[in-house]
């Protein structure tokens, strides 16, 4: 079933100028780049898989990270919609990560960076909770009541979340997010920051998300906080 459903994309990839692949990791890049000439494919940011990619620079890609081959995404089109908005009303934005669900901290360790992170937002401003998809609806409802931040469910990419809810992001913090990178090219104004964890509270997948910390230190796109001061 998989051959035959297939051929159509194959045939409409071998007719294209460029085929542009979201997923590196998918079956569709797997079976199309034995058969399609790698200078015909491009291949799109995909967060964290992009950064971890092992490919080098053997395919060109579309990206908002410079140090990858390929053309600079620099996410203009979404910054004009962004801009678009009338009278945006100013917040504070937590982006939400699954690592609870994933096992990659504890509850605790999680629940108490967000709370670092709200001492330190603005206090007069609301706080808009923007969960990870496979943030755990059980997890979700105990933030919500804990802290008393309103748990937005959005339709578009987080990076529209101006456009979305009409609000102007004045803080945008998150434990660990590579959703950072390409908000800090549409909200150039707001306080962009990073709340890490600590080595001794990361439960597993220790490597890669040291790693991820290390390239988010050496970025000059927003700010990584030490200890417990997330402002």
């Amino acid at each position: 079933m998989v051959g035959i459903a297939f051929i159509p994309i194959l045939i409409c990839s071998y007719l294209a100028q460029v085929v542009y692949i979201g997923d590196e990791n998918s079956i569709v890049f797997r079976l199309l780049k034995g058969l399609v000439p790698k200078g015909k494919i491009v291949l799109l940011d995909d967060g964290v898989a992009t950064l971890n990619s092992k490919l080098g620079a053997r395919y060109k890609r579309f990206s908002i990270f410079n140090t990858v081959n390929g053309s600079g995404n620099y996410l203009s089109e979404s910054k004009k919609l962004v801009e678009a908005v009338n009278s945006p009303e100013p917040v504070n934005i937590i982006v939400g990560s699954k690592l609870v669900e994933e096992e990659i901290c504890t509850k605790e360790s999680y629940f108490s960076l967000l709370e670092n992170m709200l001492l330190n937002s603005a206090a007069d401003l609301r706080t808009l909770y923007v969960p990870h998809r496979g943030e755990n609806e059980s997890n979700l409802q105990d933030i919500c009541s804990r802290f008393g931040v309103g748990i937005v469910s959005n339709r578009l990419p987080i990076e529209l979340v101006g456009y979305e809810f009409s609000v102007r992001p004045v803080n945008i913090c998150s434990v660990l997010s590579t959703a950072l990178f390409s908000m800090s090219l549409i909200y150039d104004n707001a306080n962009i920051r990073v709340c890490p964890l600590k080595s001794e509270d990361i439960l597993s997948r220790n490597e890669s998300i040291e790693k991820l910390y290390s390239l988010m230190k050496e970025s000059s796109m927003f700010g990584i906080s030490k200890g417990t001061d997330c402002a």
